[in-house]
């Protein structure tokens, strides 16, 4: 498997939200125009951490 920098972006966000940081404060983090754009992270966590990220 090849290793990209893109990789090292998900792993961010991924480990952000799971560690309570706010959908919002990603978005603004990443510089995406769109929180539907970063909502793809979402996926990897727990229904209770996506709640948590989504509240702010």
């Amino acid at each position: 498997m090849r290793f990209r920098f893109h990789d090292l972006r998900h792993l961010f966000a991924v480990r952000f939200l799971q560690n309570g940081g706010s959908i919002y404060a990603l978005q603004g983090i990443m510089g995406r125009t769109s929180v539907k754009t970063t909502e793809i992270y979402l996926a990897h966590l727990t229904p209770d951490q996506q709640l948590k990220s989504k509240m702010g």
